[in-house]
Protein backbone atom coordinates (compact mmCIF):
# COMPACT_ATOMS: atom_id res chain seq x y z
CA UNK A 1 0.00 0.00 0.00
CA UNK A 2 1.44 3.30 -0.96
CA UNK A 3 0.58 6.54 1.45
CA UNK A 4 -0.08 9.12 -0.67
CA UNK A 5 1.42 12.14 2.18
CA UNK A 6 4.36 10.24 3.35
CA UNK A 7 5.86 9.15 -0.33
CA UNK A 8 6.52 5.76 1.53
CA UNK A 9 5.40 2.43 0.89
CA UNK A 10 3.70 0.62 3.75
CA UNK A 11 5.40 -2.75 5.32
CA UNK A 12 4.15 -3.69 8.29
CA UNK A 13 2.17 -3.11 11.10
CA UNK A 14 2.10 -5.27 14.06
CA UNK A 15 0.74 -5.90 16.96
CA UNK A 16 3.96 -6.50 19.67
CA UNK A 17 3.98 -6.81 23.94
CA UNK A 18 6.34 -5.00 25.89
CA UNK A 19 7.74 -5.94 28.74
CA UNK A 20 9.36 -3.82 31.52
CA UNK A 21 10.17 -3.65 35.45
CA UNK A 22 8.85 -0.70 37.67
CA UNK A 23 9.69 -1.23 41.29
CA UNK A 24 10.77 -4.88 40.27
CA UNK A 25 7.15 -5.29 39.50
CA UNK A 26 7.02 -6.76 35.91
CA UNK A 27 4.50 -4.74 33.45
CA UNK A 28 3.64 -5.85 29.58
CA UNK A 29 1.67 -3.66 27.81
CA UNK A 30 0.19 -4.16 24.60
CA UNK A 31 2.47 -2.07 21.99
CA UNK A 32 2.15 -1.22 17.98
CA UNK A 33 4.74 -1.28 15.76
CA UNK A 34 4.49 0.03 12.19
CA UNK A 35 7.04 -0.08 9.49
CA UNK A 36 7.52 2.16 5.91
CA UNK A 37 9.91 2.17 3.38
CA UNK A 38 10.72 6.13 2.65
CA UNK A 39 11.19 6.67 -0.77
CA UNK A 40 12.25 10.01 -0.23
CA UNK A 41 15.44 9.02 2.44
CA UNK A 42 15.65 5.60 0.62
CA UNK A 43 15.34 3.71 3.98
CA UNK A 44 12.87 2.21 6.36
CA UNK A 45 11.34 3.48 9.39
CA UNK A 46 9.78 1.40 11.88
CA UNK A 47 7.92 3.38 14.98
CA UNK A 48 6.81 1.84 18.25
CA UNK A 49 3.23 3.58 19.39
CA UNK A 50 0.67 3.02 21.75
CA UNK A 51 -1.91 4.21 19.58
CA UNK A 52 -4.64 1.50 17.72
CA UNK A 53 -7.12 3.86 17.18
CA UNK A 54 -5.07 5.56 13.96
CA UNK A 55 -4.36 3.73 10.76
CA UNK A 56 -0.17 2.88 9.78
CA UNK A 57 -0.39 5.58 7.20
CA UNK A 58 -1.78 7.94 9.58
CA UNK A 59 1.12 6.78 12.30
CA UNK A 60 3.76 7.76 9.69
CA UNK A 61 2.44 10.89 8.35
CA UNK A 62 2.11 12.21 11.95
CA UNK A 63 6.06 11.25 13.20
CA UNK A 64 7.30 12.92 9.29
CA UNK A 65 5.42 16.09 10.61
CA UNK A 66 6.73 15.89 14.04
CA UNK A 67 10.17 15.68 12.37
CA UNK A 68 9.32 18.62 10.63
CA UNK A 69 8.28 20.34 13.49
CA UNK A 70 12.05 19.14 15.41
CA UNK A 71 14.10 20.39 12.40
CA UNK A 72 12.20 23.67 12.61
CA UNK A 73 12.48 24.09 16.28
CA UNK A 74 16.26 22.99 15.79
CA UNK A 75 16.83 25.64 13.19
CA UNK A 76 15.15 28.36 15.87
CA UNK A 77 17.17 27.55 18.36
CA UNK A 78 20.79 27.76 15.59
CA UNK A 79 20.09 31.19 14.08
CA UNK A 80 17.99 32.92 17.22
CA UNK A 81 20.05 31.86 20.42
CA UNK A 82 17.60 33.35 22.75
CA UNK A 83 19.67 32.82 25.69
CA UNK A 84 18.92 36.51 26.84
CA UNK A 85 15.61 38.05 27.41
CA UNK A 86 14.98 41.98 27.29
CA UNK A 87 12.37 41.92 29.65
CA UNK A 88 11.61 39.79 32.68
CA UNK A 89 7.64 39.40 32.96
CA UNK A 90 6.40 36.99 30.89
CA UNK A 91 4.53 39.14 28.06
CA UNK A 92 7.99 40.25 27.28
CA UNK A 93 9.92 36.75 27.18
CA UNK A 94 6.65 35.55 24.82
CA UNK A 95 7.20 38.53 22.63
CA UNK A 96 10.69 37.91 21.99
CA UNK A 97 10.07 34.01 21.18
CA UNK A 98 6.98 35.36 18.91
CA UNK A 99 9.43 37.36 16.80
CA UNK A 100 11.87 35.14 16.60
CA UNK A 101 9.51 32.62 15.12
CA UNK A 102 8.35 35.48 12.69
CA UNK A 103 11.86 36.20 11.96
CA UNK A 104 12.25 32.89 11.31
CA UNK A 105 9.44 32.11 9.12
CA UNK A 106 10.51 34.95 6.66
CA UNK A 107 14.36 33.78 7.07
CA UNK A 108 12.61 30.41 5.47
CA UNK A 109 10.56 32.52 3.00
CA UNK A 110 13.58 34.18 1.92
CA UNK A 111 15.65 30.70 1.62
CA UNK A 112 13.35 28.96 -0.46
CA UNK A 113 11.98 31.84 -2.58
CA UNK A 114 15.89 32.12 -3.61
CA UNK A 115 16.47 28.64 -4.50
CA UNK A 116 19.82 28.75 -2.58
CA UNK A 117 22.35 26.19 -2.22
CA UNK A 118 24.39 27.73 0.62
CA UNK A 119 23.49 27.05 4.20
CA UNK A 120 20.86 28.17 6.00
CA UNK A 121 23.28 29.88 8.75
CA UNK A 122 24.92 31.72 6.19
CA UNK A 123 21.59 33.33 4.37
CA UNK A 124 21.03 34.18 8.12
CA UNK A 125 23.97 35.88 8.80
CA UNK A 126 24.13 37.44 5.62
CA UNK A 127 20.58 39.14 6.63
CA UNK A 128 21.76 39.61 10.29
CA UNK A 129 24.44 42.37 8.48
CA UNK A 130 22.10 43.93 6.21
CA UNK A 131 19.24 44.11 8.04
CA UNK A 132 19.45 47.67 8.70
CA UNK A 133 21.39 48.95 5.38
CA UNK A 134 19.00 50.65 2.66
CA UNK A 135 19.99 47.99 0.00
CA UNK A 136 17.80 45.12 -1.74
CA UNK A 137 18.41 42.04 0.53
CA UNK A 138 17.60 39.67 -2.89
CA UNK A 139 20.36 42.02 -4.41
CA UNK A 140 22.76 41.12 -1.67
CA UNK A 141 22.05 37.24 -2.15
CA UNK A 142 21.97 36.90 -5.67
CA UNK A 143 25.57 38.87 -5.50
CA UNK A 144 26.63 36.15 -2.55
CA UNK A 145 25.29 33.46 -4.90
CA UNK A 146 27.74 34.94 -8.12
CA UNK A 147 30.90 35.67 -5.61
CA UNK A 148 30.60 32.27 -4.38
CA UNK A 149 30.72 30.40 -8.44
CA UNK A 150 33.34 32.28 -9.02
CA UNK A 151 35.24 31.76 -6.06
CA UNK A 152 35.25 27.69 -6.66
CA UNK A 153 35.71 28.03 -10.30
CA UNK A 154 39.30 30.25 -9.73
CA UNK A 155 40.09 28.13 -7.06
CA UNK A 156 42.41 25.64 -7.90
CA UNK A 157 43.39 22.18 -5.91
CA UNK A 158 45.66 23.18 -3.41
CA UNK A 159 49.02 20.48 -3.46
CA UNK A 160 49.65 18.37 -1.09
CA UNK A 161 52.06 19.46 1.45
CA UNK A 162 55.42 17.16 0.89
CA UNK A 163 56.13 14.69 3.80
CA UNK A 164 58.99 15.34 5.86
CA UNK A 165 60.60 14.00 8.63
CA UNK A 166 61.11 15.60 11.50
CA UNK A 167 64.95 16.17 12.38
CA UNK A 168 64.70 14.11 15.32
CA UNK A 169 64.28 11.15 13.16
CA UNK A 170 66.88 12.25 10.61
CA UNK A 171 69.78 11.03 12.69
CA UNK A 172 71.13 7.88 11.80
CA UNK A 173 72.44 5.61 14.42
CA UNK A 174 75.33 3.00 12.89
CA UNK A 175 76.13 0.04 15.07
Amino acid sequence: MRCQTTRSIYLRDEKIEVTYTVNKEEIKQQMRRVAFFSERYGKAFVYITNNFELTAVEIAAVYENRWQIETFFKKLKQNFPLTYFFGDNANAIETQIWCALIALLLLDVTYKSHKSKMAFSILSTIIRLHIMNYVDLSAIIEAYKIKRKRFKKDNKPTPSPKKTTPPAFQIKFEM
